[in-house]
């Protein structure tokens, strides 16, 4: 902010102060963000976030007087030289001199007597061009900028010494809790009733390939029915298996048992996962990849020795 400043106030290169000055937005507005993010993530940064706050408002307000005393500037005007000089001479000593802000209190006192002395009204005799009312107005700017790097430099001594306050008897946390429990409980009994639905399925039929497909239920049941639209959700984990099928079958009962070995199972397997865990990481197809990924593996029962068996294979898959 003070090689800005010092730029801005000397005239400098346009086309530098601007890239200097998109950098300090970026720069400005990442800042706000880690502060949102460390709220959340660690309550006991809550105590500085008061604080973050207001310096980061404070060096956004100094930014701006500073672009506008640059874009407005008048550089021939008496009444303006004097303050314009003093801010130069500080943001200068500021932008260059090793630990300028190990100490604040002279930058403070010297800005005081900067902004005091730019709110004074002008002297009818002095020179001030013109435009008397974009005399004060600049002045006025200037007054607010050393203000405002004046709250900046206050700020930075607060969040090197937090102010300690006494520990109350109960906090609100960072993250307020929402308990829905009717909510819980309706996809409670939604998980609860396709399990045992598919349960007493397999205990009908006798069919032994269903009780792998009974514990399948009640995992992806429990994970789905808590989203918005669990239906819709089942729908893509279904697409997904689907698609599983056909992979599964080329390389477990095809390509595997003619070519054995890790190296093989290796060669056929990552070309077909790595696509897939980055398909999981695109929110759209997260429920389809997340399904392919785990049904491929199921479908496929990797093991010693890989056979050409095509009848367990499928009475498996359809269990799914």
């Amino acid at each position: 902010l003070a090689t800005y400043a010092g730029g801005a106030f000397s005239g400098g290169d346009p086309a530098t102060l601007s890239a200097l000055h998109r950098k300090l937005v970026t720069d400005t507005q990442t800042l706000g963000e880690m502060r949102a993010y460390a709220r959340l993530e660690a309550p006991s940064f809550a105590p500085r976030a008061h604080p973050v706050r207001r310096t980061i408002g404070q060096l956004l307000s100094a930014l701006s007087a500073a672009r506008a005393l640059h874009s407005h500037a008048a550089p021939k005007n008496a009444a303006l030289i004097p303050v314009r000089s003093e801010l130069q001479a500080l943001v200068g000593e500021m932008a260059t001199k090793p630990g300028a802000l190990d100490d604040t209190t002279p930058w403070v006192a010297r800005l005081d007597t900067i902004s005091a002395k730019a709110r004074q009204m002008p002297d009818a005799s002095t020179d001030q061009g013109d435009d008397r009312v974009g005399t004060i107005t600049r002045l006025t700017i200037a007054a607010d900028f050393a203000d405002a790097l004046k709250q900046v430099l206050r700020g930075l001594d607060a969040l090197r010494a937090p102010a300690t306050r006494p520990a109350r008897g109960s906090r609100q946390p960072a993250l307020v809790v929402h308990r829905d429990y009717a909510g819980a409980a309706r996809n409670a009994v939604r998980a609860a009733l396709a399990t045992l639905l598919v349960a007493a399925f397999w205990l009908t039929t006798k069919w032994s390939e269903a009780a792998g497909t009974v514990i399948l239920v009640a995992v992806v049941s429990s994970l789905f029915a808590a989203r918005p639209d669990p239906v819709q959700v089942a729908w893509g984990f279904f697409k997904g298996t689907l698609l599983a099928l056909p992979f599964a079958f080329l390389v477990g009962q095809i390509a595997l048992p003619a070519l054995p070995g890790f190296g093989w199972f290796m060669l056929f397997v990552v070309p077909i996962l790595v696509p897939t865990a980055l398909a999981m990481a695109n929110p759209r197809y997260v429920g389809v990849a997340t399904a392919f990924a785990i049904n491929f593996l199921a479908f496929l029962s990797p093991h010693q020795a890989m056979t050409y068996d095509p009848g367990p294979f499928f009475a498996g898959s359809a269990s799914i």
